[in-house]
């Protein structure tokens, strides 16, 4: 059976993402979606859409 695909990461997801990350990155994600007044998700949705777009090699 093939998974479902979302148009959205979910809350859950973006914490699980989140915690999976150096403490760094956590706080500068989370300073960043305060900053611009967004959801923690649609931050992180951004971040990964930026580094496959324009990777760092």
């Amino acid at each position: 059976m093939p998974a479902k695909l979302q148009e959205q990461l979910s809350l859950a997801d973006a914490q699980v993402i989140l915690r999976r990350l150096p403490e760094q990155i956590q706080a500068a994600s989370i300073a960043r979606a305060a900053e611009i007044e967004y959801p923690i998700a649609v931050s992180i949705i951004s971040s990964i859409t930026i580094a496959i777009h324009h990777p760092l090699g």
